[in-house]
This record gives structure tokens, C-alpha cells and sequence, in this order.
């Protein structure tokens, strides 16, 4: 699987000051140029927050517990990245974050549901569907299959995914007249 950038900055938003005049501090995640962003529902005053290291300055008991709250968020960012990669998903800013918040997005994949999709034609067949069609489905789940490996290295592929787009439709029709050929 190749390795995608992946980079976590802490910042404050001067422009969102809360009522007791502090700042919140926001969390962006970025994984191949796309990013998205939260709040981290921590403040500080901005004459505390060190824009460089994207931390708070000082010792002081807000300052640690601060710290502290970044550096968990931090950690648990990687390990998230981490567990996503080994699943062989695609990593994405988005998908990171959901798995920070433990939102479950659908991890179900194209060849799993167009398995389901076949095996509800299979028991159709003779009612619903003629067995040729059928069959052409089959040879179309196998088509599929072969594309995905070929084309992205890949065994599968989310429907999360952003593979699955137009170009992707283009470049398998492009891929299925030159293998026929």
C-alpha cells in the first residue's frame, strides 16, 4: 500500500474568542493535501499559546493539563492512522477523524456488495432473471476484481473510498476494451 503524508497541527482561532476572553484550540488533520479540522473544546489565553509548537507555554497547572490533552489527541490521531492503514483502507483526514470520534463510517466494499447483488440474482434466476444474465454478472464480479488489482493494487476497495468516481468508470471501460482486444 503506498505510504500517504499525514500530519496533525493544534492552533488557536483568534477570531472565535469565547466569553471569557480566551481563544479555542482546534485540531487539523491532513493526509495527502486534504484536511479537515475540530475543536478540541479546550481554550486558552493567546498570550499562552505557542503558535510554533502548536502547544501552551508555562508550567502552570492549565498550561500541563493543556499540554497533557494535546499530546493524548496527538497519540491517539496516530494509533487511529495506524489501525486504518493495517485494515487496508484507505487513509483519509476525514476517516481519521471519524475514527477519533469513533464514528463508524460503512466499511463495506464494492465486491461485497456486488457479491450480495449476485447472490440475489442467483436466487432469482428463472423468476426475476434469465441465467444468462446471471452468468454475465459473475463474469462482470470477476472483471471488477481483476481491474482493482491492476489498476490500484488493491484486493478491494471502500465504498468510502474516492476511488470509486468518475474517472474510475472511464479508466475500467478504457482497461476492459484493451484486455478484450
Amino acid at each position: 500500500m503506498e505510504r500517504s503524508t499525514f500530519i496533525v497541527l493544534f492552533y488557536i482561532k483568534r477570531t472565535k474568542k469565547l466569553k471569557d476572553g480566551t481563544s479555542p484550540i482546534f485540531a487539523r488533520i491532513t493526509v495527502n493535501g486534504q484536511r479537515t479540522e475540530f475543536g478540541m473544546q479546550l481554550s486558552i489565553a493567546e498570550v499562552l499559546w505557542n503558535k510554533d509548537k502548536g502547544r501552551a507555554n508555562g508550567s502552570s497547572k492549565d498550561s500541563r493539563m493543556i499540554n497533557s490533552e494535546i499530546e493524548s489527541a496527538y497519540l491517539k490521531l496516530h494509533e487511529k492512522r495506524v489501525e486504518i492503514e493495517r485494515s487496508g483502507i484507505e487513509v483519509t483526514a476525514q476517516g481519521i477523524k471519524n475514527e477519533y470520534f469513533g464514528i463508524n463510517e460503512s466499511r463495506r466494499t464494492l465486491l461485497e456488495v456486488f457479491g450480495e447483488h449476485n447472490d440475489r440474482c442467483k436466487s432469482l434466476v428463472d423468476i426475476d432473471f434469465a441465467r444468462g444474465t446471471y452468468e454475465r454478472y459473475v463474469a462482470c464480479y470477476g472483471h471488477v476484481k481483476r481491474f482493482m488489482s491492476f489498476m490500484y493494487h488493491k484486493n478491494d476497495i471502500p465504498l468510502v473510498d474516492d476511488l470509486i468516481n468518475r474517472d474510475m468508470t472511464k479508466i475500467y471501460g478504457k482497461y476492459e476494451k484493451v484486455k478484450i482486444a
